[in-house]
C-alpha cells in the first residue's frame, strides 16, 4: 500500500513551533472553507485553532512572508486592546493568532 502523503504543503515556523498547511491533489473542497469568521461558531466540528503570542506585529510579518492567505491582519478585536491575525488553511481551517491587552 502507497502511505506517501503526495501533498502541497506550506511550513511555518519559527522559534520552536511548526505549522505545517497541507492540501493534498484531488481533495474536495470542505462545506465550510469559505465561510466568513465568526458565523461559524454556531455549528460543530473542526473550524479554527488559536494561537497566542506576546508579538503579533512580528508573527504577522514573519506570516506575510510566508505567503499564507489572510482573512485579516492587526485586526481590533475588543475596545481594551484584544487584537488578532487570522489566517485559513487549504482545507478552511482558521488559524487565529490573539495578542492579549497588557495586564495591569
Amino acid at each position: 500500500m502507497d502511505r506517501a502523503a503526495r501533498a502541497a504543503f506550506q511550513v511555518v515556523e519559527r522559534n520552536g513551533i511548526r505549522i505545517e498547511l497541507l492540501c493534498r491533489p484531488g481533495s474536495r473542497v470542505h462545506p465550510d472553507a469559505e465561510i466568513v469568521p465568526g458565523p461559524h461558531l454556531r455549528t460543530s466540528g473542526t473550524k479554527a485553532i488559536v494561537f497566542r503570542t506576546d508579538d503579533l506585529e512580528a508573527a504577522t510579518a514573519y506570516l506575510e512572508s510566508c505567503g499564507v492567505h489572510f482573512e485579516w491582519k492587526n485586526e481590533e478585536l475588543s475596545a481594551d486592546g484584544l487584537r488578532s491575525t487570522m489566517i485559513r488553511d487549504p482545507d478552511g481551517v482558521f488559524v487565529n493568532v490573539l495578542r492579549y491587552p497588557p495586564t495591569p
